[in-house]
């Protein structure tokens, strides 16, 4: 059975052969087409720009991030913040210009006559000095220092320390204290393995002279232990009302012998 063939045909003009001019339908619905095309592009393109340019800027700020140490992305733990430190304490005011007269112990003891004695007191003078501890290691005011207690330091007699403090106030004058440091033979038998200066190559207790002429021993001021016992002291008389506190036999004993040792 024959094929049948469309057979198309051309147009011949001067010679040369053309197409067929193409229905203007079909141009029409190109123009159509390419004009959907473009206005698809033009609605479209601000949505895809936002949306790249916001996955470009994500990924800087995660990187960012991570290189300022951001305890989210950072390899270290986060540093635990600290408690502000204790703030320092005062330190206690300096008192400058005294002029001082002594209190024997005996005035002292009794509050009657330390009254008396205050009361006496000119305008020139502006404070009194008594005596807390004396040569003989005897605290001579009602401690609370719990080493003098443990070695039965404190003397039988005592002074009204913060009444004496007291009444010197409402004068509006000042309290000063004495005490003696190393001359302590009751601190140095108290902790005689510690505390007292030795005989060489003995542990026998250093006397300041014979003992039947009255030596007694002394405390070893190289001991950080015999130091702290003194500040001790001292801060507690600070804290009843001293205004200043005077140290006496701050110092090594006499030794004519040379037979004391102080330890390496």
């Amino acid at each position: 059975m024959a094929k049948h063939y469309k057979i198309k045909r051309y147009k011949k003009t001067g010679g040369h052969t053309y197409k067929a001019r193409p229905h203007p339908l079909t141009v029409l619905l190109c123009i159509v087409l390419v004009g959907g095309l473009v206005y698809l592009g033009i609605v479209i393109y601000q949505p895809v720009y936002d949306f790249v340019m916001s996955i470009g800027q994500d990924s800087a700020d995660d990187a960012g991030m991570a290189q300022s140490g951001d305890p989210a992305v950072s390899a270290e733990p986060p540093v635990a913040s600290q408690p502000d430190p204790d703030p320092e304490p005062e330190p206690p005011q300096t008192v400058n210009g005294l002029t001082a007269v002594f209190m024997p112990f005996d005035i002292a003891a009794d509050a009657a006559q330390a009254k008396a004695f205050i009361d006496r007191l000119d305008s020139a003078t502006n404070a009194v000095m008594v005596e807390i501890k004396n040569s003989q290691g005897q605290l001579l005011y009602d401690t609370k220092v719990a080493r003098a207690l443990e070695w039965e330091a404190v003397s039988d007699k005592l002074i009204d320390l913060s009444g004496i403090a007291a009444m010197l106030r409402e004068k509006d004058k000042h309290l000063i204290v004495r005490m003696h440091a190393f001359s302590d033979p009751i601190a140095a038998r108290g902790d005689r393995e510690l505390n007292a200066i030795k005989y060489q190559n003995s542990d026998m207790l250093w006397l300041d002279n014979y003992a039947d002429r009255g030596g007694k021993p002394w405390l070893n001021p190289y001991v950080p232990e015999v130091r702290s016992y003194l500040i001790e002291v001292a801060t507690e008389a600070v804290g009843i009302g001293a205004a200043m506190v005077v140290m006496d036999s701050v110092r090594f004993p006499d030794d004519m012998t040379g037979s004391a040792s102080f330890g390496a």
